[in-house]
């Protein structure tokens, strides 16, 4: 689990990423169907980014779920569970960054939504 737990920050970092090579290619932050990523010409990267997308939102759900199990089978064999404290908050800031952008996808928040731009 301590190398999972990494994996919503660093499909958000990707995504990122490519939204700030996006900006300077078109001078201002995408959003919503400006402009459309399949208009880009970079279709390689961009289905790598919708992958990573995917994969980094399934994780953000998926891994506590799993960390939940994992937990209650060492309880249940009398094991030793040991503390994860640092891979546990590296998780909290990854899925803090697809939460954040979760609610400006919904206009709770001031800036544009990454995952609405890449969605389109």
């Amino acid at each position: 689990m301590k190398r999972l737990s990494v994996l919503p920050l660093g499909c958000y970092a990707v995504m990122f990423a490519y939204a700030c090579y996006v900006a300077l290619m078109v001078g201002h932050w995408p959003y919503y169907a400006h402009p459309d990523p399949g208009t880009l010409g970079l279709r390689s990267v961009g289905y790598a980014v919708a992958i990573t997308m995917i994969v980094g939102a399934l994780s953000v759900i998926l891994l506590p779920i799993g960390y939940s199990f994992w937990h209650l089978v060492a309880t249940l064999k009398h094991r030793a569970v040991p503390s994860h404290r640092k891979w546990t908050m590296l998780y909290a800031i990854g899925a803090m960054c697809w939460i954040l952008d979760y609610a400006a996808l919904h206009g709770w928040a001031p800036w544009h939504s990454i995952i609405s731009w890449l969605v389109d």
